[in-house]
């Protein structure tokens, strides 16, 4: 049983937070060509860097149009049951053991099609051709667990996120891009549109444009005060609402197209395990 923390009504939007800025060295003041003395303008070069606070608006205007084909799709697809006797008459077709006998486990999957991708305790992600019933590739570069995988169907892009706090991409089999996001990373999400991937560290949610695989802007964990983290992460199939869960026993809400927090639901104490 799930109520919504404060009878239902939306909770305020928290302060979202920007990752550090780069350290740059601190330009000394000079003559300009006139000779006169010249001090850079922090406020002109602040007001010219990108608001990571918040997802560009052509992004979200691009996020809006899938959601409302998506939407529309759902409403008027049928939805086909199936009964508890025919669940338990499902029996298993196939075994696969592909990551390293030495760090032996499975963390995660992600289906893509013809493609099946796992992320395993071994620090690879397998890439699984399930027509022809092989191995396609198996992709290096983490330095820990990969604990989430993301895929697009047509496969020409893999992202994982692993224990070591980084995001990468591959395309074609191989690596082409590292971001390191946090100390650890509980999640990576391909937003529907294909054009974003959304990753969940234990304080964040970071939002990664896939052209640049720069980050777009990053909201933080509400504080409570009890400095609860968050634990795992949901995307809704239409792509704007994400659902986080916390340690806490909450689960947060978050509105991408206003980029808002909606709602705070929570499992009475009386319910939780």
């Amino acid at each position: 049983r799930i109520v919504a923390e404060g009878g239902g009504v939306p909770a305020p939007a928290p302060r979202p937070m920007a990752p550090p800025p780069a350290t740059a060295p601190e330009e000394e003041d000079g003559d300009d060509a006139g000779g006169k003395k010249r001090k850079r303008n922090d406020d002109a070069a602040a007001a010219a860097a990108p608001d990571s606070k918040k997802i560009p608006q052509e992004d979200v205007v691009t996020m809006v149009a899938t959601w409302k084909t998506l939407s529309k799709g759902r409403r008027k697809r049928s939805v086909t049951s199936r009964s508890v006797s025919e669940l338990e008459g499902l029996v298993e077709v196939d075994k696969k053991s592909w990551h390293k006998s030495n760090a032996p486990g499975t963390n995660c999957v992600a289906a893509c099609g013809k493609w099946i991708v796992t992320g395993g305790r071994d620090k690879t992600a397998v890439v699984y051709n399930r027509e022809s019933r092989t191995v396609a590739a198996t992709l290096t570069g983490a330095t820990q667990e990969i604990i989430s995988v993301a895929c697009r169907d047509d496969l020409d892009i893999v992202i994982t996120a692993s224990k070591d706090g980084s995001l990468r991409s591959y395309r074609d089999n191989k690596l082409v891009n590292t971001m390191n996001i946090d100390n650890t990373l509980l999640s990576a999400v391909l937003q529907p549109t294909g054009k974003y991937v959304i990753t969940t560290a234990p304080t964040k949610i970071v939002f990664v444009s896939l052209a640049t695989f720069q980050i777009l802007a990053t909201f933080e964990r509400p504080d409570d005060g009890g400095g609860a983290t968050f634990t795992c992460a949901g995307l809704h199939p239409d792509g704007l609402i994400l659902a986080v869960g916390g340690s806490h026993g909450k689960v947060i809400i978050w509105d991408l197209k206003t980029q808002a927090l909606s709602c705070t639901l929570e499992i009475p104490d009386n319910d939780k395990p």
